[in-house]
């Protein structure tokens, strides 16, 4: 056998003989529990009763399923030979709990259990005080947090990732039922704005009573949107002595390579009032609030991050772009409550990011006669400073009215300085070289803010509804650009440039909408809306070069500057009907009719281009149970920067022409999707397929000449189209033996089919893209986790031109995390990463090892304390690099990225609480 698949065989062993060994684990558990449930006064069978199962040793969660319509429960697989809790539970009954203990392959039935409202037992062992692991009421499933045990110490995610239906990715994003989790709310309040990874890896299980789970309706009180489209919220439901506490932690470290870290967070919390206090510094490329690694004690990102796009190979510790970031953030959030009818909330954040970077690239243009090669370099620095605030007053006056008002303001100032270099060649030698460097500042601000009103009136499914947004962003950035070019050809002159530009750019939106609902009977409903909008889009260019005689700025350039202006005017009026078959089936069906007024202004002695354009624009939407197909039509405007009828020449390499002939593009889009989760089995189920088909969509023509120069103009073409399908799973099997499993598997293909005219060559450019990723965790005792993963990701793209090159190649990544807490009060943490791009271009790593370790020590009562020393890519071999095809054109791509180093850092915990 060849020393190849010899060591693959060896690789992949260790793996098949767990898989083995968790089948033959599950396969031999076929003891069954099932029965019916009736209403004890009238005889009929009762629906949706939450059956949920715990050992009788611990009170830990086995397994939970729901009565069907005929009142019929049934769980398979469950465990044998020891006393199990039962429990059925229903709001509106009284609980029915009993212990009961299966033999292995017998199926024990309960036969037929009355519920009324004052249950007595049954004859046998009865657990009258028993509190059910999970309640499922309407539309919100509660998890009860004392029956799923977790390790003292531990964060929410880790108590999440214990819930059946609920998936913490690598990442830190939460689905629930394959359905994304948008917000993660503390006792039903806002927690630093819609990013629930700064709850889920901040806040202790151990303070928790609740965890409930229910759609994020907030702004879609009439149920619009269908079931399948909308996402989750989690709530986490503090226990009542902690409704008046004071907790967080504080965190500090440093290592080798000058690496740091610190940070802090507060809560205190009063009743209706909540504020919580946070901040944050280090230089280990963790860019602020909304990542999940602002919570990692330790000297890495322990979920790493796993990016592929065409081919690229990213390992962790890197914010996307490459280079070595350090930042400084802080901010806090308030939420409270004025009675019962009226709810404010309010954030402000600050960020101070800056950022180094060095950049390699090698571009291969292939022409019909020739290939022209670049190498480029790029080194830069920058810095920003953010400043946000943000808030959100709810008042509900009564139940049938609710008044939300939610404004957002935003400033921005940036600096950024580099240093390039590009030079090209072909097979004859070399042809141009450019030396250079830039530097810029920008400042930008922004204002938006949203209002709806909405009153449920008197007919049931009547309602009226008002919405108004409005955005204002204007910003400036002024830059310095140098840069030498030498031509060793005759067609491009050699120069010296000196160049200031001076963009100042506006953009501001106000939209007005009312929609009515009326239902004409319980099955059909009409909706009518009107919809209002106004829009300037702003982009003014100056462009000087520098004058020799006075070292001044004033050299106008014309043919690089420009004044542009766009005036829109949207006016919608939309129908529609929906009409309900069965509570699972129904069909909606809309027609919108859209009228568009725009004004292009172009300044500098060009005229002005007005359009008018009226579209139908129809829509439709099938629900078949857990199916959900839908259909709509968009236009999308070319922009002025397209339409300006001149020629913009930003050096002798690169210049763009508008086009005013240039017409709206028109999408057909359409979508289906299929969600299915089964509770008795803890299977779930999701495919999403959705395809997008252009009319007039705006491609560019390119020329590129054999010594590297550019020229681009916009114009209309139709057959672009472009297909996604997802498909995904997973299963979690049942605690047996101090033993939780569970396995997924993710499966995505991409398709799209797109126009290019290049060198007066025009065809189609067809690209398919597939990954596979399959991945599964190991649960022992909480003791020892495991969760490796696979990525397996080829792309083919292939031309209608006979001379173009078709590009393929395929990208292999392999990731394996593990938890050991052994002995007592000792963390051992890793992260094992392998990405391999086999086709990377000359000089570029094809394939890196990362390895990330972590030790730590718990100390303190209750252990509030920690001390943990990590050690970032060991192996010391983390790179940050990517490839991509364009037109007859590969590129590779590489970043600096963050090395090896040590750091030991030290966490405490705190919270005090008062019951008075």
């Amino acid at each position: 056998m060849p020393k190849a698949n010899l060591k693959r065989l060896k690789t992949l062993l260790p793996i098949a003989v767990l898989l083995l060994s968790c089948k033959i684990l599950f396969a031999q558990n076929r003891s069954e529990i099932q029965g019916k449930i009736v209403d004890e006064t009238d005889g009929k069978p009762i629906e949706m009763v939450t059956i949920s199962i715990s050992y009788f040793k611990d009170s830990s969660f086995v397994a939970y399923t729901s009565t069907t319509k005929d009142g019929e429960f049934h769980l398979k697989k469950m465990p044998s030979n020891q006393p199990l809790v039962v429990v059925a539970s229903l709001l509106g009954y009284q609980n029915f709990a009993k212990i009961v203990q299966i033999k292995p392959d017998e199926t024990y039935n309960f036969g037929t259990i009355k519920f009324k409202s004052n249950i007595q037992n049954l004859g046998e062992v009865v657990v009258t005080a028993e509190r059910p692991p999970i309640v499922i009421n309407k539309d919100t499933i509660n998890f009860n947090v004392e029956a799923f045990k977790v390790r003292p110490n531990a964060v929410v995610e880790e108590l999440l990732k214990k819930l059946p239906g609920i998936q913490v990715d690598n990442d830190g994003s939460i689905t629930y039922q394959g359905k994304s989790v948008s917000k993660l709310k503390v006792d039903g309040k806002e927690f630093f704005g819609n990013d629930p990874r700064l709850a889920s890896k901040n806040i202790d299980a151990a303070l928790l009573d609740k965890v409930q789970v229910f759609d994020d309706r907030e702004n879609d009180p009439d149920h619009l949107i269908p079931d399948a489209d909308v996402s989750k919220i989690i709530n986490l439901k503090f226990k009542k002595k902690f409704k008046k506490s004071i907790f967080g932690k504080v965190y500090a470290g440093g290592g080798s390579s000058d690496r740091f870290e610190s940070g802090a967070l507060l809560n205190m919390f009063r009743d209706t009032l909540q504020l919580s206090l946070i901040g944050v510094g280090n230089n280990l490329n963790r860019t602020g609030f909304s990542r999940d690694d602002l919570s990692q004690m330790g000297g890495f990102d322990r979920s790493g991050r796993n990016s592929l796009y065409d081919g690229s190979v990213n390992l962790g510790g890197s914010n996307w772009g490459g280079g070595i970031e350090k930042v400084f953030s802080g901010g806090f959030n308030l939420n409270n409550d004025y009675g019962k009818k009226l709810k404010l909330n309010l954030i402000y954040f600050y960020n101070n990011n800056s950022n180094v970077n060095q950049q390699s690239s090698f571009n291969q243009q292939f022409l019909t006669a020739d290939t022209v090669l670049s190498n480029n370099r790029y080194a830069s620095t920058k810095t920003d400073n953010r400043h946000s605030v943000s808030g959100l007053v709810q008042w509900n006056p009564d139940s049938t009215i609710q008044l939300r008002y939610s404004p957002k303001l935003n400033f921005n100032d940036s600096r950024n300085g580099g240093d390039n270099f590009s030079d090209r060649f072909n097979a004859n030698g070399q042809l141009n070289k450019t030396v250079g460097n830039n530097a810029s500042q920008a400042s930008s601000s922004q204002f938006q803010h949203n209002f709806s009103f909405y009153k449920r009136l008197k007919k049931k499914g009547e309602s009226f509804r008002i919405t108004h947004d409005l955005r204002l962003n204007p910003d400036e950035n002024l830059g310095y650009n140098n840069f030498d070019l030498t031509s060793f050809t005759s067609t491009i002159q050699s120069e010296i440039v000196r160049r200031r530009t001076g963009n100042n750019n506006k953009s501001s939106s106000v939209n007005l909408d009312a929609s009515y609902r009326y239902p004409f009977t319980e099955k059909l409903t009409a909706d009518v809306s009107l919809a209002g909008n106004y829009s300037l889009n702003g982009r003014q260019v100056e462009v000087y070069d520098l004058n020799s005689q006075n070292q001044a700025y004033d050299i106008f350039l014309p043919d690089q500057s420009s004044d542009l202006n766009r005036n829109q005017w949207t006016e919608r009026v939309k129908a529609g009907l929906t009409y309900k078959f069965s509570p699972k089936i129904s069909l909606e069906v809309g027609l919108a009719s859209e009228w568009l007024q725009i004004k292009n202004e172009f300044n500098y002695g060009i005229p002005n281009l007005d359009q008018n354009y009226f579209n139908l624009l129809p829509s439709a939407r099938l629900r078949l149970g857990n199916y959900n197909l839908s259909y709509n039509v968009n236009i999308n405007q070319p922009s002025v920067y397209n339409l300006q009828p001149n020629t913009i020449r930003s050096s002798q390499l690169y210049a763009f022409t508008g086009n005013p002939d240039l017409t709206p593009s028109k999408s057909h889009n359409l979508n289906l999707s299929y969600n299915k989760y089964f509770q008795a089995s803890q299977i779930n189920i999701y495919s999403f397929v959705s395809a997008n088909f252009e009319q007039n969509s705006v491609t560019t023509v390119r020329t590129y000449s054999p010594e590297g120069a550019t020229t681009a103009t916009p114009v209309n073409r139709n057959g672009r189209y472009n297909i996604n399908f997802n498909l995904g799973g997973g299963k979690r099997f049942k605690k047996v033996n101090d033993w939780q499993i569970s396995l997924n598997q993710y499966f995505y293909i991409y398709n799209r089919k797109d126009f290019f005219i290049f060198n007066q060559t025009e065809g189609f450019q067809n690209t398919w893209v597939l990954n596979v990723r399959p991945s599964f965790n190991i649960n022992w005792k909480d003791k020892v986790e495991l969760s490796p993963a696979y990525s397996f990701s080829p792309r083919f793209t292939s031309y209608s031109v006979k001379d173009y090159k078709d590009v393929s190649f395929t990208t292999h990544s392999f990731d394996a995390r593990y938890t050991i807490r052994w002995p007592k009060k000792i963390y051992w943490d890793g992260v094992y990463q392998y990405q391999y791009n086999p086709n990377a271009g000359n000089g570029f790593q094809k394939s890196s090892n990362l390895l990330n370790l972590s030790v730590a020590l718990q100390m303190l009562k209750k252990d509030r304390g920690e001390l943990k020393l990590s050690c970032y890519d060991l192996l010391n071999q983390n790179i940050t690099s990517y490839r991509y095809t364009g037109t007859n054109s590969i590129v590779d791509n590489q970043f600096m990225a963050l090395k090896r180093y040590f750091l030991l850092t030290y966490t405490i915990k705190f919270n005090k609480t008062t019951t008075q």
